[in-house]
């Protein structure tokens, strides 16, 4: 390895490779063997010479782009090798609009993803993400902390774990060797400029400066250099002041009125709007915030009436951009694309983030939802039927497109009724900022929008926000969550807008009410609907405040960074156990939150929202969540008497409805308390069930009604019928004889597809993870679309006349068989049946599938 100076993203993924798969060790060293020693090889070029090209076999071009990582590690090791300390955090002269630390390694090589202010200035390869099962994430007494307190090698290199978030770990590569079976400094003079562990956390969040800290606070701090992030101007020290946060009472942390939240110039936001908006695509200069409208997805009625209407001027346009909107396919497509940049513009995608144990072998290639490169069908059925209406298709024209649009509005509807997500028009979220100037007095806000986007009582939009209004966070654990303030309007706040502007007087921070908020980033909703602010009253201030004794409940780590200090020299080599004792915490019993979350939920079923069973719980599931930063650690056995008086094996009616009980279970929904009202969630349940029901019955009327052509296609027909009418009419023995080898191999290709589909030893094919279905599809289209070559015809030798007569048997083929078979044509040769529809209406304008995606 070090001979032939083999980079480390290659390392990694040889060590991945020989994990799986040993025997191949011999394989790899004749290939390392025979490389050239003349050159510094690349990671693009070592990875085609040593590892299978097939595995990318199915994959598109610009799949490939969007998640190969060799080009980055490249540019990364150049740049670094020019500036070992500051190449890659971004400003760089020399790589305008670059930083480093994009790719993730998490025990097998990854896509590209978010950077952080560790990997820009260590490059990508200095964080190992190690991902533990959930089965054994979960596990009482699970040992992981010690188990992640031992070194992590991969050849010579050396990594150790220094945080852990949920279920992943996160460990650096440290300045050590294994070499000899043993582990020691790297003392070559070639080494690259590495830390010790002490050393990378010393940079990262020294000690010395959080001596007042409690130490378990201190550790939770080292997340703020792993949070997906982009950087930002070089400031000069000159151009930063400091002022001093409004705090009322030192020893009441609620009643420090800004909360650390500074004020920035409208200079420095120009330069950021001018630097990321073509990147991030920012239409206007941020005021610092990410702002959502809750009124901007749209009600059940309004998707299924847009989904549902087929006629009148312009119908198709309007169908395409309905389906798009409902399924937010522009978003989700942009995410595939531009996976790092993803979660700062705000795109969703199709994606769950699954675990994966077995890790990603070579022969699975696929990536994800993309689209089948061979045939060009979509992945994602709302795609598709964008795709086909691009082409010419309609609802009443094509059963294919038909079908695959009902499949649509009804994943919608059974969606909308299962999340609960509500929409409330006249609300809206934004983050949190202290009033700067003083002005609004206690209880008041101020809230304005860059743009007439606020719906008031009359359906007018309008920019500012006046009146009674409610604000709150998620989530809403105690009746003190949700508070009535005023929202009123001041001269000197005019410029403030997308942020809810917060007093800074009265005896507490505002928006500590809602949750124990702070301006660090968090988002409040407000809320001006009348019929929830009219009735509504502010609850007594006592459920905002933990009830007495909850503390005896845990045992509170109290120790501090500088007590921690002061016994550090006689800790000696035990020095980065200790603290990775503290920097683990969260892997100890993560149960407790999900239990004790449960165990809320429950109490208020069963006792209601203000009882004092559902406060407590409340107060203490907020002390397990935070754990990590504040020291408390729920005592067994206060847990042991809570899961015996709050735990149940189904929970309340609305959620044991959604989930999937055991058939043999004789357990019934927990019973809500006697003399309460009908718990909210179960009437939202029962109304949402209903709709569903009425809306799945109102969509299947709605198209069996709607008129639709039952005819073969006769745009799809025409290539392949007048192509042998011509040939019949001419004898040509030849040009038949070749149309009979283009209909035997669509016809095989049938088969094949049915006995792929419908494997017993496989199960169900729609049950398969997606990328395994994705490569059973492209892997089919692929030998679609190789046969009959050149080769294998005596007369037929253009390729694209090949592809146009097969796409259009494949549909006369699947019409003449009828049911399940209509599906097959599309799936094998979508783009050719596109282009044939499109050619045949006349107008229609070729145009790359690239710059299509970008227009839109």
């Amino acid at each position: 390895m070090k001979q032939k100076c083999i980079p480390y993203g290659i390392q990694f993924e040889l060590a991945r490779t020989l994990a799986s798969n040993p025997d191949s060790v011999s394989e790899f060293q004749n290939l390392i063997s025979n490389l050239p020693q003349d050159q510094t090889p690349t990671h693009s070029y070592l990875f085609s010479q040593l590892f299978s090209v097939s595995s990318s076999r199915n994959l598109s071009t610009h799949e490939v782009a969007s998640t190969a990582p060799w080009k980055e590690l490249d540019k990364e090791e150049e740049a670094f090798a020019k500036d070992p300390l500051y190449a890659g955090i971004g400003n760089n002269e020399e790589y305008p609009g670059w930083w480093a630390g994009t790719i993730i390694f998490v025990g097998k090589l990854e896509e590209t993803g978010p950077s952080n202010k560790i990997q820009r200035r260590f490059g990508s390869a200095c964080i190992l993400r190690v991902k533990i099962p959930s089965k054994r994430f979960f596990t009482k007494q699970n040992d992981l902390v010690l188990f992640f307190k031992r070194p992590v090698v991969i050849w010579n290199h050396v990594f150790r774990a220094f945080f852990a978030k949920d279920n992943t770990v996160f460990l650096f590569k440290t300045n050590e060797i294994f070499f000899d079976k043993q582990i020691s400094l790297n003392s070559s003079p070639n080494a690259d400029d590495g830390l010790s562990l002490y050393e990378f956390i010393k940079w990262l969040n020294p000690l010395e400066h959080n001596s007042r800290q409690k130490l378990c606070k201190w550790a939770s701090r080292l997340a703020l250099g792993l949070s997906s992030s982009i950087p930002g101007p070089r400031l000069k020290q000159e151009e930063i002041s400091y002022e001093s946060d409004i705090i009322l009472d030192p020893s009441d942390p609620s009643s420090n009125m800004t909360d650390g939240c500074g004020i920035s110039s409208l200079a420095l936001h120009k330069v950021i709007h001018e630097t990321y908006r073509e990147r991030l695509q920012l239409s206007e200069v941020s005021t610092a915030i990410q702002f959502r409208l809750a009124g901007a997805k749209q009600r059940l009625q309004e998707v299924v009436d847009g989904l549902t209407a087929w006629e009148g001027p312009d119908a198709m346009p309007k169908l395409w951009k309905a389906v798009e909107t409902a399924e937010g396919v522009i978003g989700a497509r942009k995410a595939r694309v531009s996976p790092t940049d993803s979660r700062i513009r705000g795109y969703g995608s199709h994606e769950d983030d699954e675990d994966d144990e077995e890790g990603i072998k070579h022969e699975t290639s696929s990536q994800p939802w993309w689209a089948d490169p061979f045939s060009g069908c979509p992945s994602s059925i709302a795609e598709t039927v964008m795709e086909l209406l691009d082409s010419g298709f309609t609802p009443l024209n094509s059963p294919y497109l038909r079908d695959k649009l009902k499949q649509c509005v009804k994943t919608k509807i059974k969606t909308a009724a299962a999340k609960f997500n509500y929409i409330l028009t006249q609300s809206c979220s934004a983050f949190a900022v202290p009033d700067p100037f003083g002005v609004l007095g206690p209880d008041q806000i101020y809230f304005k929008n860059s743009q007439r986007q606020f719906v008031n009582k009359d359906g007018i939009k309008t920019d500012i926000i006046l009146g009674e209004v409610l604000i709150t966070r998620n989530p809403c654990k105690v009746p003190t969550d949700v508070r009535k303030v005023t929202a009123v309007q001041h001269p000197a706040l005019a410029e403030m807008v997308d942020v809810v502007v917060c007093s800074v007087q009265g005896h507490r921070r505002l928006i500590d009410y809602c949750g124990g908020g702070d301006f660090d980033g968090d988002r409040l909703l407000v809320i001006w609907d009348e019929s929830f602010v009219k009735p509504f009253t502010n609850a007594d201030e006592k459920y905002s405040k933990a009830p007495p004794g909850i503390e005896s409940c845990f045992a509170i780590d109290k120790e501090l960074v500088a007590q921690f200090c002061t016994g550090m020299h006689k800790m000696g080599d035990q020095l980065e156990g200790g603290l990775q004792d503290h920097l683990l915490s969260s892997l100890r019993d993560p149960r407790y939150v999900g239990d004790y979350s449960r165990f809320h939920e429950n109490a208020v079923y069963e006792y209601g929202y203000a009882h004092w069973r559902s406060i407590n719980l409340a107060y203490k599931f907020c002390l397990v969540l935070d754990s990590a930063k504040t020291g408390y650690r729920i005592k067994p056995e206060t847990y042991l008497s809570d899961r015996k008086l709050y735990s149940h094996p189904l929970g309340p009616l609305y959620k044991f409805k959604e989930k999937k009980a055991s058939n043999s279970s004789n357990d019934f929904p927990l019973q809500r308390g006697e003399g309460l009202p009908k718990f909210i969630m179960d009437s939202l349940h029962s109304e949402a069930a209903k709709q569903r029901d009425y809306w799945l019955i109102e969509v299947d009327n709605r198209f069996s009604n709607a008129t639709l052509n039952l005819h073969p296609d006769p745009d799809l027909v025409f290539p392949w019928q007048n192509f042998c009418n011509e040939a019949g009419e001419r004898g040509e023995k030849a040009i038949v004889n070749d149309l009979n080898v283009i209909s035997d191999h669509v016809e095989a290709m049938y088969k094949q597809r049915v006995e792929t589909y419908v494997n017993p030893a496989s199960g169900s094919f729609t049950s398969q993870p997606i990328t395994v279905r994705q490569d059973k599809i492209r892997d089919l289209s692929q030998r679609f679309i190789s046969f009959p070559g050149p080769r294998n015809l005596k007369t037929l030798m253009e390729p694209t006349t090949v592809a146009r007569l097969r796409a259009s048997y494949a549909y006369i083929y699947a019409v003449r068989r009828g049911g399940p078979a209509a599906q097959f044509p599309f799936d094998r040769a979508f783009r050719e049946l596109c282009a044939i529809k499109a050619q045949a209406d006349g107008r229609y304008k070729v145009c790359l599938q690239s710059m299509n995606e970008y227009r839109k």
